[in-house]
């Protein structure tokens, strides 16, 4: 069952999500529809399922998905291709991963 810092953490997510102005991305990438994605992650990671798709930004998109195994639901942000090798782009994740984990 969800609790305050599953509610919150998707809030944050979000809000990450709308920190550039949706779009295909600078290389014309648009991301994979959250159906594929789902039927994809389950092949190469069978413990999750994708519920939902929660948005996209310049960065990448962001699914929900619960963990078969514990029930935790988590977010899973599928980064668009070549997108880490700019090292203010990777110093702006691993912030947004500091802000999630606490």
């Amino acid at each position: 069952m969800p609790d305050q810092n599953d509610a919150r953490r998707a809030a944050a997510l979000r809000a990450a999500a709308q920190t550039r102005a949706p779009s295909a991305g600078p290389q014309g990438w648009t991301p994979v529809p959250w159906a594929e994605f789902a039927a994809e992650l389950a092949r190469s990671h069978p413990h999750y399922r994708v519920t939902d798709h929660l948005g996209q930004g310049g960065m990448g998109a962001v699914y929900r998905a619960t963990d078969t195994r514990d029930g935790t639901v988590l977010a899973i942000k599928m980064i668009q291709p070549g997108f880490l090798s700019d090292p203010l782009e990777l110093a702006r994740f691993r912030r947004e991963i500091a802000i999630l984990r606490t």
